[in-house]
């Protein structure tokens, strides 16, 4: 719900959310009142209680605590009331905070009084007890005053008294404050003073404050939205038998090829045949490119154990200071780890690195060019996302001009991600300028080129792929776990000739944009907006579950459901409009306006690895299988809650090792 409004500010909490601190408060208050009560009662005849102060102070505590049981008891039965949409049964919350205000202020004074008696006035002829329970009254005291002043600064906002009449001061207010928020973020990472940063910063601060600008959730509530909606897509797997239902599989495949790819035909396939280099064994080649653009981490990640060992074992290594290939690499550490790393990943010798540079920046993404003898051709590989610079290209999601030189491309339709677009134009130029494919080629003139990346780094190179196909025509391009929100619907068309993407199960990445992002927030609010029950239940169910995850993953998708704090209907499509009054704030704006953008899609043709799960007669352990379909750009329409294989299907590593495992399933 939207964020409560106390002492006229809104706050980044709602009325609903005084469940489990107020009932953690009350359970401790009633203790030391119940204490410090019995420490009195049991040391009455104490001399030190002949003391005005020191009695004062205890007498006044006990007060203290007698009416702020009370009144925190009331502020947990009032917030447990009602429904996550339905704030009237708790109008009186706002009320009690300002209560339990005044009640800190007063005790803030009675702390500061009772330092002053614990610790700078005489107890000497107090007992050791009444000293102790001073000292401990004042300790706990200040210990509660700290724990409420960081909890008042973690739901402050600092556009609480924004007024939402003027739509445009609005957005531009809000842009500002993402845009301060994002400086301070990368202060220590990026040189945010220099143009290009000001700029990305900007952008992605424009979309992250245009996402968020018509939506007024509290953190609880989008965890409890999440969860919601989890659940519904768990029901719309189980009634469609396990998944979702894939679209887009292809009828027509060459025989020649032996690659495990289902030839189911259904009514929606994809617009033309797959070309006869887009298989799995071509995939698994050239995917040990696109792991080697990531250096030393990923290659000392994947082998924990002897990688290391077989860095330091290369010629090319610190032993030898890296004379083999230097001329060729550029930002590499002194040891040219990277270097090494890349023949170690890809297996070809140092004179076949044309160029590697490692230097990273916004819009300036680590990428090398290698002569690739075994399927004779010339390889760029481009890295993908690994540090916050990458983070915030990945960020600029903006749809930005596309000058397609190609026939059938429409310019004014044609548009990219921005920050990615920026990025392979800067690889093209440092092509272009150092004259990289020249000198490959005067070398191997009878050889291709091919590009591949994974994340960033595919994208990158499906942009660059673009770029390059006027002069290079029957170039190939092998994009590994692409982001989802890369071209326009013309230019992924266009792409289908020389782009293979290449997706593995519940990849977040294939699926996150502005357009799946907006779809994910409006089923969430429909979610909270027809939830029937408070939020902390849904909230206890949460935990519960977590807590009990430790069933295997393949026993939890097929268990049944059981009793649930949430009704059935809770987690069903909502048909009350969102922007009504007795709801959120969903898609539109008050004014009514709705922020539209063009959409964005994959590039190419999509090779797409569904992973199953089967468990041989007599064997205790499940046995991962893949099945691969073709499926069209426009089926990644919706982001799958699915737990860590949302994470763990977009790693390289896990990528590399699903093609490995169908490619030798199928030979």
């Amino acid at each position: 719900m939207p964020g409560i409004v106390v002492f006229r500010r809104r706050w980044k909490v709602g009325s609903d959310d005084f469940v489990f601190v107020p009932l953690l408060e009350s359970i401790l208050r009633t203790a030391w009142l119940i204490t410090l009560s019995a420490v009195l009662g049991v040391h009455s005849s104490d001399a030190c209680l002949n003391r005005s102060d020191v009695l004062g102070f205890l007498i006044g505590t006990i007060v203290l605590l007698a009416i702020a049981v009370p009144l925190t008891a009331s502020l947990l039965l009032f917030s447990m009331r009602g429904t996550i949409a339905d704030a009237r049964p708790r109008r009186h919350v706002a009320k009690i905070l300002v209560a339990k205000a005044i009640l800190y202020t007063i005790e803030l004074a009675m702390t500061a009084f009772g330092t002053h008696v614990a610790f700078f006035s005489d107890l000497s002829l107090c007992s050791r007890t009444i000293r102790s329970c001073l000292c401990g009254v004042v300790i706990c005291g200040w210990i509660v005053i700290g724990l409420v002043l960081v909890g008042i600064a973690y739901v402050f906002d600092s556009n609480g008294r924004r007024n939402n009449s003027d739509e445009d001061e609005s957005s531009l207010s809000d842009r500002k404050l993402w845009n301060r928020r994002l400086r301070l973020l990368c202060c220590c990472c990026v040189n945010v003073f220099s143009k290009a940063s000001s700029n990305a910063l900007e952008d992605v601060a424009s979309v992250v404050a245009d996402y968020f600008y018509d939506v007024d959730l509290v953190a609880s509530d989008v965890s409890v939205g999440l969860f919601l909606v989890h659940r519904e897509q768990k029901r719309r797997r189980k009634r469609t038998h396990g998944a979702i239902p894939y679209f887009a599989t292809t009828s027509q495949l060459h025989e020649s090829r032996q690659d495990p790819v289902i030839t189911e035909t259904q009514t929606t396939t994809v617009s033309s045949d797959p070309g006869d280099w887009m298989t799995i064994a071509m995939a698994c080649h050239f995917v040990k490119f696109a792991l080697g653009s990531y250096g030393w981490p990923l290659f000392v990640y994947s082998n924990p154990c002897r990688g290391p060992c077989r860095m330091m074992s290369d010629s090319r290594g610190c032993l030898s200071c890296c004379t083999v290939g230097r001329e060729a690499v550029s930002g590499d550490s002194c040891c040219c780890s990277g270097l090494v790393a890349i023949l170690q990943q890809t297996g070809v010798s140092a004179d076949d690195i044309v160029y590697a540079t490692f230097n990273n920046k916004i819009h300036l993404l680590p990428f090398y060019v290698a002569v690739d003898h075994t399927q004779k051709s010339v390889v760029i590989a481009i890295r993908g996302t690994l540090s916050l610079k990458d983070a915030l290209t990945d960020l600029e999601a903006n749809a930005e001009d596309f000058e397609a030189a190609a026939d059938g491309v429409n310019n004014y339709n044609a548009k990219a991600h921005s920050g990615i677009l920026r990025s392979a134009k800067r690889i093209q130029e440092t092509i272009r300028d150092e004259r990289l494919l020249e000198k490959a080629f005067s070398m191997h003139p009878s050889y291709g080129l091919v590009l591949t990346g994974h994340s960033l780094g595919a994208g990158a190179a499906a942009i660059l792929a673009l770029l390059l196909r006027p002069v290079f025509p029957q170039l190939r391009c092998f994009a590994f776990s692409p982001p989802g929100w890369l071209l326009s619907a013309e230019l992924s068309r266009y792409s289908e000739n020389c782009v293979c993407s290449i997706v593995l199960g519940d990849d977040l990445i294939p699926r996150l944009g502005i357009g799946t992002m907006e779809k994910l927030k409006s089923d969430m609010m429909n979610a909270l907006n027809s939830c029937t029950v408070p939020k902390y239940r849904v909230l206890m169910a949460t935990i519960w579950r977590s807590l009990c995850s430790c069933h295997k993953e393949e026993e939890a998708e097929e268990e049944d459901e059981g009793e649930s704090p949430v009704r059935d209907e809770s987690l069903e499509q909502n048909t009350q409009p969102i922007g009504s009054s007795s709801s959120f704030s969903g898609g539109e704006s008050e004014s009514g306006k709705t922020r539209l953008r063009q959409p964005l899609f994959m590039p190419g043709k999509i090779l797409f690895l569904e992973e199953t799960r089967r468990k041989r007669a007599g064997a205790t352990e499940t046995q991962n299988k893949f099945k691969v379909f073709w499926r069209k750009a426009d089926s990644f329409d919706e982001i799958l809650l699915k737990g860590t294989k949302m994470v763990s299907h977009h790693l390289p590593d896990v990528v590399s090792k699903a093609l490995y495992s169908v490619n030798q399933n199928c030979t």
